[in-house]
């Protein structure tokens, strides 16, 4: 029996357009469980139309094509936090590069096995890979993002030394980045949150 990843609200992180990318890669890889998973392998004959996929392709593809999903994925990560000026953005980019130097790793090694069903061990690994960069990976630029907004955390009551004027832009001395990164990140997609 195959035991499907399904979101949790407590991997939100409260920033939209983030938490919509990370949702879709969830539900990207419970596709892929549902189409290679050992119990669908019987179905490949049938040409593998299991939610509506048009034609079975190999694992190895629709997991290559899952890396790039990631990969976009990122690369909007680190141009929010680079619109933000978050002081680690350069060590995030790190744990994103090591993160898809790994999924190559793996994804060159069923590829040269010639691994076509997606089973227990490798459904774990990918799902272990995925939530250690949602999970892990990004509460800590989640922590400053909401301190820069002047907020403790998601849906929270602005700080108290956190003054805005009636646009919302910041006044106080405690968030005067915001004022420069607001306009950049809404220019890239990223909702900013009023407090």
């Amino acid at each position: 029996m195959t035991i499907l990843l399904a979101w949790r609200n407590e991997w939100s992180l409260g920033i939209d357009a983030l938490d919509d990318d990370h949702r879709a890669l969830v539900e990207s890889l419970t596709d892929i469980c549902l189409r290679y998973c050992p119990q669908a392998s019987v179905l490949a004959p049938l040409g593998g139309a299991l939610r509506g996929a048009p034609a079975r392709l190999s694992l190895v593809d629709a997991l290559s094509d899952f890396g790039d999903k990631v990969r976009m994925h990122c690369r909007r990560e680190e141009a929010f936090l680079r619109a933000i000026g978050y002081h680690e953005s350069a060590e995030h980019e790190a744990q994103h590069a090591a993160l898809m130097v790994q999924f190559d790793a793996m994804l060159s090694d069923y590829r040269a096995r010639g691994v076509q069903v997606f089973d227990s061990p490798t459904r774990e690994w990918v799902r272990d890979w995925l939530l250690v960069h949602i999970v892990d990976g990004d509460r800590e630029f989640v922590r400053s993002y909401f301190a820069l907004c002047g907020l403790e955390g998601v849906g929270a009551a602005p700080r108290a030394d956190a003054t805005r004027d009636a646009r919302g832009r910041c006044t106080g001395a405690r968030c005067s980045p915001w004022n420069a990164s607001r306009d950049s990140a809404i220019a890239i997609g990223i909702a900013v949150p009023k407090p």
